[in-house]
């Protein structure tokens, strides 16, 4: 999962063309963060059996960013967004649904982190 957040962060980054990823040692600020929480919950379920038809992926993350030069906290918090995915009766087709759902949620972090950073940069 962090694989994929960091990707879909470093993608945006690239392709918006407003900010540019370096190394560490060349950056004007450092953005770091771990990813604090990760659940799945049932959000539809059949009437009759009371079996779960879908489920909501519900990642949140924390994040600083931080000015290089003299450590300056520009922005820290957490930021969530969750994904809907079905359930199947094949196990590897719902964890596959699951594997999008978590991929299109790290892509909305990414937005939004970006939206904060260039707020307060």
């Amino acid at each position: 999962m962090e694989t994929t957040l960091t990707s879909a962060l470093v993608d945006k980054l690239t392709a918006a063309k407003q900010l540019t990823v370096t190394g560490q040692s060349e950056a004007d600020a450092i953005l770091s963060g771990t990813v604090k929480s990760f659940t799945t919950s049932p959000t539809a379920v059949t009437l009759g059996t009371q079996v779960a038809t879908e489920y909501r992926a519900t990642i949140t993350i924390e994040a600083t960013f931080k000015r290089q030069r003299d450590g300056k906290v520009l922005w820290k918090g957490e930021v969530s967004d969750w994904r809907n995915y079905p359930v199947v009766s094949d196990l590897a087709a719902t964890e596959a649904n699951k594997k999008e759902a978590i991929r299109q949620a790290s892509e909305l972090l990414a937005e939004r982190l970006y939206v904060i950073i260039l707020e307060g940069f």
